[in-house]
C-alpha cells in the first residue's frame, strides 16, 4: 500500500534534486566533504539525520567506522545513506530498493554530490539480495527493515557480508510511538 506513495515522492524529488528534502539532508556533508571524510561519523551534525532515532543511527555509523575503500549497501530508501558513505570514502555504494523512483532519486543525489561514479543502484527486494556471497563490507537500513520479511532478509544480509562485515539499522519497527494505534 505504501509503495506507490514512496515511489511518487522519490521520483518527484529526483526531478528537482537540489531543492529536495533528500538533498537538504546531504548538504552539510557535501559542503564539508574534503575536510570530514576521514572523520565519519563525526561531527554528528553533518552525518546524522534520523529524526525518530538518531542514537540508533549513530550506533550503526560508529560500528561501521572508517569507510575508506569499502563496499557498502543501503537497504531501501532514496539513497541518502549510500551517497553519505561515498562522501565518507567508500569505494562503491549500492542502493537496493524495490522502487524505480527511489533509484532515480539516488542517482540524482549522487550526481549533485559529485559521487555518481561510485553509486550502484539496483531495483530488487532485500529478501533476495542480488549479490554474490561475501561481497559487501557494510549494510545499513534507515527506516526500511519494518517493510521486509526479516526472517528472509537477515540471512541474506549475513550471506553477502564479508568476514568482519557489519550490519546496522535505525528503524521505528518496534518503537512504542510507531506502534500506537496499530
Amino acid at each position: 500500500q505504501e509503495l506507490a506513495h514512496y515511489n511518487r515522492v522519490a521520483a518527484s524529488e529526483a526531478r528537482a534534486i537540489e531543492s529536495s528534502e533528500a538533498f537538504k539532508v546531504l548538504a552539510p556533508a557535501v559542503s564539508a566533504r574534503k575536510q570530514i571524510a576521514s572523520t565519519f561519523p563525526r561531527p554528528q551534525s553533518i552525518w546524522l539525520d534520523a529524526p525518530y532515532d538518531c542514537l540508533a543511527q549513530e550506533d550503526a555509523y560508529t560500528l561501521f567506522g572508517n569507510l575508506s575503500g569499502k563496499t557498502t549497501l543501503q537497504l531501501g530508501g532514496k539513497g541518502i545513506h549510500a551517497v553519505k558513505f561515498l562522501l565518507a570514502g567508500a569505494q562503491e555504494s549500492w542502493l537496493l530498493t524495490p522502487m524505480v523512483g527511489e533509484a532515480l532519486c539516488a542517482i540524482a543525489l549522487a550526481r549533485a554530490a559529485g559521487v555518481e561514479a561510485g553509486l550502484r543502484p539496483v531495483v530488487a527486494v532485500g529478501e533476495e539480495l542480488p549479490f554474490a556471497d561475501k561481497t559487501l563490507d557494510v549494510i545499513f537500513s534507515g527506516g526500511c527493515v519494518h517493510h521486509t520479511d526479516t526472517a528472509a532478509l537477515f540471512p541474506e544480509c549475513a550471506r553477502v557480508l564479508r568476514v568482519g562485515g557489519k550490519f546496522g539499522a535505525a528503524d521505528p519497527w518496534k518503537a512504542p510511538v510507531y506502534t500506537m494505534g496499530t
